[in-house]
């Protein structure tokens, strides 16, 4: 885990902390340029928060602290319902749907990254979850999920096959009918890889 000691402090407090006490520091060059999103929130978005309610900053740490106790709560609540689910080979749809839809979504979101070793997008975690009650669905890589007899299992990941090439003493027998140009080789347009003009070289 990642610790921020200084996350609950200001800007402001941080400034002032090292002016009192003749600490220097160096201010990154582009912090002043709002092309980029984090600064134009910084310079543009929260000066204007900060307008409507003066202690922005400070309901932000408020909520912060809050949403951590919860994921924390939640967390806990989650690992034990995945724990007793899990048999065989999956899961037991019944004893996550027993839960809180709340419970029920993160519970599918961790079985979704413990299967597949990915961090699952909420159209992945909505796709499993509607299946719950039983049927299939495809998810990341064309990963295969499916309930059949109340059990969520996920099949393993089909490979795409490697290309092969044949070897001879006249030269090599190309995959696609590639084509030989004195720079390289290309595919026709219709079976171009890249979707462009260029060279698969």
């Amino acid at each position: 885990s990642v610790i921020r000691p200084l996350i609950n402090c200001t800007r402001a407090e941080i400034e002032a902390f090292c002016l009192a006490n003749g600490i220097d520091y160096v201010t990154d060059s582009t912090n002043a340029d709002d092309a980029y999103t984090r600064n134009h929130i910084r310079l543009n978005v929260i000066p204007k928060l900060k307008e409507i309610n003066p202690s922005f900053e400070q309901a932000v740490l408020r909520l912060a602290e809050d949403v951590r106790l919860d994921n924390d709560y939640f967390n806990s609540v989650v690992a034990d319902v995945i724990k007793k689910s899990r048999c065989g080979n999956g899961y037991d749809c019944g004893t996550i749907l027993q839960n809180h839809p709340a419970v029920v979504k993160r519970a599918v979101a961790q079985v979704i990254k413990a299967e597949t070793g990915f961090l699952p997008e909420n159209k992945h975690i909505s796709a499993v979850c509607d299946i719950l009650s039983g049927g299939t669905t495809q998810i990341i890589g064309a990963r295969k999920v499916t309930v059949k007899n109340g059990i969520l299992s996920f099949d393993e990941a089909e490979l795409t096959p490697a290309w092969e090439c044949g070897f001879s003493r006249d030269g090599a027998e190309l995959p696609f009918q590639f084509r030989r140009h004195s720079h390289g080789l290309s595919a026709p347009r219709e079976e171009r890889l890249d979707g462009g003009r260029g060279s698969v070289l």
